[in-house]
């Protein structure tokens, strides 16, 4: 496959970062693996982790990494996390973009970004746990004039999670399917994104940011890959809803 990126870049110099404010938190899935816990009355984001909903440790982790402004993309049981968090997380603003119906986590981003104001955006998935440095990932994302950049992380012994080819530049160049690996570097939930990447889909089209960008990018956007050695858990499933509950997340 040959890969010729368009690039919405102006020239700016390797001192000259960006700075990014906001991020969106994908918090609209239906946890259908998690209804042993959830008893499909809370979203998957609320089940309890060291005695807080899982969604305050994600929080703070943003906080901690000195957002101003984060967007909370809602579907199921969406009031349950409007009516616990409010209007605020410790000073930071907390806007809810609020799916009538379900539109995928594609369209979820793609509408949430219409109360974004930045070009750039933080975009993490509301059931994993991976404390990267934002800022630097922010870094290779624009010095390598990606127009999305995916945190990876490498995992050994693994089948739950389709794997990534990245070249040694850290350009992205396929999606594997769910297999058996020794070895491989997954897809960690968090990215940064060049809005404009979202106007390709109407507002309110329900599609899959991993299946239609991700998985069927034939050269139109760079993606890259951040590779980073923070620990990482998904929590989709009861035994590694089980695992967080040790964790230290303070």
């Amino acid at each position: 496959m040959s890969y010729h990126y368009r690039t919405h870049y102006l020239s700016i110099s390797r001192t000259n970062f960006i700075s990014l404010s906001t991020a969106i938190i994908l918090a609209g899935g239906l946890g259908t693996r998690l209804r042993s816990i959830t008893h499909d009355l809370i979203p998957k984001p609320m089940v309890l982790v060291q005695n807080k909903p899982f969604l305050f440790w994600q929080l703070q982790y943003l906080y901690k990494q000195g957002l101003t402004k984060i967007i909370i993309a809602v579907s199921h049981h969406g009031a349950v996390i409007s009516n616990h968090f409010g209007s605020s997380f410790q000073g930071i603003p907390l806007t809810y973009s609020i799916e009538s119906t379900p539109l995928g986590t594609g369209g979820a981003i793609r509408q949430a970004l219409e109360y974004n104001t930045e070009e750039h955006i933080y975009i993490l998935n509301g059931d994993t746990y991976f404390p990267i440095t934002l800022n630097n990932m922010l870094q290779m994302h624009q010095s390598h004039r990606n127009d999305m950049t995916l945190a990876l992380k490498l995992v050994k012994g693994s089948d739950r999670y389709g794997g990534i080819k990245i070249t040694s530049q850290h350009t992205i160049i396929g999606f594997y399917e769910k297999k058996w690996m020794e070895s491989g570097y997954i897809n960690g939930g968090i990215y940064i994104a060049n809005k404009y990447i979202f106007n390709h889909w109407p507002l309110g089209q329900n599609f899959s940011v991993e299946k239609e960008l991700f998985e069927k990018n034939d050269g139109r956007w760079k993606l890259g890959g951040y590779k980073s050695r923070a620990k990482f858990i998904d929590i989709g499933i009861p035994e590694d809803y089980e695992k967080i509950q040790s964790f230290n997340l303070r």
